[in-house]
């Protein structure tokens, strides 16, 4: 059950990602269609967040928490690839009046743009610097993903010493995207992949190396939180230049890789996961709680 709790939870988050990488670059919500004229069948397939709640609710109720996971991953896999292969449609034939695929705004600087959506870290950052954002993000990306999901398939638990750091290698590649400033048609994907490379690995690695299960869907559930969160940053103008404090995905990989070869890792994720979730409390304090440009007081207008 936990097992199918943890996907569930990822394949949301992947989701909410790829739709604020959407609206961010196409201008325009997620949704296939205005909500003021989805017809019904047209709503139960997108799977909003209250058909969710009513599944949830009914199904847990009268038929217990296994068979709720089991709807919501497979409506969640049905509702996400409709969503998905519509937005990519749209993005793949969609130009502006000068023929390029889109037009970035004007307040999409380094640190609230697309690319800061990503969530790389302090060595994804400079990784980048070294190709000076010339190579396109969403390649790399993908061949990382490829990599990593085939190696959780045949069982990271089989990979003895420093080769579990071979995923961690592999998504490497997609630090070198990390500067570009992410205006191709497909380039809002970027960041939903990052977190779906990055959750692939903790899952399967946490799995594998016998971590509670309930501590993987804690460490996850504090990932996901923290791809949005800098996302909804990004997107309110308060975006970072790297996720020092987050430690980036990469960090999060390579600390948890080096646990594996170190002998500790139910240890780490414990100790990670309490650090995410106290690191956003805190700045959710901190941050959204306070207005991000406050009015100056009577006295400084003196």
């Amino acid at each position: 059950m936990w097992r199918l709790a943890i996907a569930a939870l990822l394949l949301l988050g992947v989701r909410k990602l790829a739709g604020l990488g959407y609206e961010r670059t196409a201008g325009a919500p997620g949704d296939l269609f205005p909500r003021s004229v989805l017809r019904t069948l047209e709503q139960a397939v997108t799977f909003p967040v209250g058909e969710r709640y009513a599944v949830i609710v009914l199904t847990s109720v009268f038929f217990g928490p296994r068979l709720t996971f089991l709807v919501l991953l497979g409506w969640g896999v049905l509702a996400a690839g409709y969503l998905l292969a519509g937005q990519i449609a749209r993005s793949a034939g969609r130009r502006d009046s000068a023929g390029a695929a889109w037009s970035r705004g004007p307040d999409d600087d380094e640190d609230n743009g697309l690319a800061a959506y990503r969530g790389d870290g302090v060595l994804a950052h400079w990784a980048g610097a070294l190709v000076d954002g010339r190579l396109p993000p969403l390649p790399p990306v993908l061949v990382g993903l490829l990599v990593t999901g085939v190696l959780a398939a045949l069982g990271l638990g089989n990979l003895p010493g420093i080769l579990v750091l071979t995923p961690i290698e592999a998504m490497m590649l997609a630090a070198l995207g990390s500067r570009h400033p992410h205006d191709g048609r497909l380039d809002w994907l970027a960041p939903a992949l990052l977190l779906a490379g990055e959750g692939v690995f903790l899952c399967a690695l946490g799995l594998a190396r016998q971590v509670t299960p309930w501590v993987v869907f804690a460490l996850m559930a504090a990932v996901l939180v923290r791809h949005v969160d800098l996302a909804c940053r990004a997107r309110a103008g308060r975006g970072i230049e790297a996720d020092v404090l987050g430690l980036g995905w990469e960090g999060r990989m390579l600390l948890a890789g080096v646990a594996a070869a170190a002998g500790f890792v139910p240890f780490a994720y414990a100790v990670l996961a309490g650090y995410l979730w106290l690191l956003f409390i805190w700045e959710f304090v901190t941050g959204w709680l306070v207005p991000a440009n406050p009015e100056p007081a009577d006295g400084d207008n003196a």
